[in-house]
């Protein structure tokens, strides 16, 4: 069963169970070399933030992350 959806537009949407994982390899594939992420309590609380971080970890040789 698929989980994860792709909707291509002026940029890219990725969605679906498991889609915050991807977003280490996403912005490396885009050569991104410095990343903000912008949260509130809620995210963080149920543990989207602490994912979103580890996908970046796992991409990256350099990270800060500041909560």
């Amino acid at each position: 069963m698929r989980t994860v959806w792709r909707f291509h537009s002026a940029g890219e949407l990725v969605f679906g169970w498991g889609a915050v994982r991807e977003t280490g390899e996403i912005c490396q594939r885009q050569k991104l070399r410095k990343v903000f992420v912008l949260t509130d309590k809620v995210l963080l609380n149920v543990g989207v933030v602490h994912k979103v971080l580890e996908s970046l970890k796992a991409r990256s040789e350099e990270h800060t992350s500041e909560l």
